[in-house]
């Protein structure tokens, strides 16, 4: 069984901690293999020692890839798009992705189980955007159904054999530069306008945003249907095998909310200097009637007509470059 990450010198201490809860979940002797995939030439002894400490067989795996002209959001980094190239770096027909910013909670790899026939991926419907037509708007989403799912990639078991059948990662980076406008979650938004009908929806407990944690953000802030559907996201980040702490704000940096999810993430993780620093945020009483604005946006106008971006994605606003606003398309240079 091969498990993958994706990290590079900013999220390393992200990765040791997602190690040790990994560590925590996993069964005596699974056979389960590590890839760490690095974007970068950051040094990585650490992490690697890190996971044999915690009897993990882990190794390294550098992306040798220039990814400078593909499009990124502020509080993202060009690991974000290692995942696409695992059917090359890894020789295994199957690979359980997961992101960094997760912490787990039960063995995972009992999701191999799943039977994916051949479909390109297993993952979790999207919490924030659960509609692959609202997650896709002014992105050709009007050939998709209004009810047709859109999954989060944090969390994907990963069909490789079906991806290199069908060139998906080449279809993902043609995908993104064919577009007018910066998706809103990269290349998230690719692999769902590609694979949209074709991929297995698995329990949502496999990846569940710790949406409460958003409480003491500005209330004009805060994300849809947080108000009306509060109680069902707490029961639901209570019984959850996976956490995965989306957004910009990180449960290993300051400030964070303290909050249940902040000491579960502390619990099944093992802390670091940053991590036991007294948290100067306080999340203050849910309002009974909290308001659920629309989000914002940022008028773009293309070759395509007029379109729009987020400027708050995830309860947080979002930055955008000035170039990537009217980015220019690009090719990807490989070296």
């Amino acid at each position: 069984m091969r498990i993958a990450i994706a990290f590079d010198g900013q999220y390393a201490s992200a990765a040791r901690n997602m190690l040790s809860s990994l560590a925590r979940c996993l069964p005596p002797k699974s056979g389960v293999r590590i890839s760490a995939l690095m974007t970068d030439d950051s040094p990585s002894a650490d992490v690697v020692e890190h996971a044999r400490s915690r009897g993990l067989d882990l190794e390294v795996v550098r992306l040798r890839r220039d990814l400078s002209d593909l499009p990124l959001l502020r509080y993202l980094t060009g690991a974000t798009y290692a995942r696409l190239f695992l059917p090359e770096l890894v020789p295994d027909d199957v690979a359980l992705y997961m992101d960094v910013d997760v912490v787990l909670m039960r063995d995972v790899t009992e999701l191999f189980a799943t039977d994916l026939g051949d479909r390109p991926l297993a993952a979790v419907r999207d919490m924030w955007r659960p509609n692959l037509h609202e997650a896709l708007a002014g992105g050709g989403s009007g050939r998709f159904a209004p009810d047709a799912p859109y999954f989060n990639a944090g969390v994907m078991l990963c069909n490789l054999r079906q991806w290199r059948r069908e060139s998906l990662t080449e279809r993902v980076l043609h995908w993104l530069a064919s577009q007018d406008q910066v998706p809103v979650c990269l290349e998230q938004d690719a692999l769902n306008a590609l694979t949209h009908g074709r991929w297995i929806e698995l329990d949502p407990r496999w990846n569940v945003f710790p949406m409460t944690d958003f409480r003491d953000i500005p209330p004009e802030a805060w994300p849809p249907r947080l108000g009306t559907e509060y109680h069902a996201y707490r029961d639901q980040e209570r019984r959850a095998f996976v956490l995965h702490f989306i957004g910009s704000r990180k449960p290993w940096r300051h400030p964070y909310p303290d909050t249940e999810n902040l000491r579960r993430y502390r619990h099944f993780t093992t802390p670091t200097v940053e991590d036991v620093t007294p948290n100067p945020v306080t999340s203050p009483s849910r309002p009974t009637s909290p308001p659920v604005p629309e989000t914002p946006s940022l008028a773009l106008t293309g070759r395509r007509g007029s379109a729009t971006l987020p400027t708050a994605v995830f309860g947080y606003p979002v930055e955008y470059d000035q170039d990537q606003r009217s980015r220019r398309r690009k090719r990807t240079r490989f070296v």
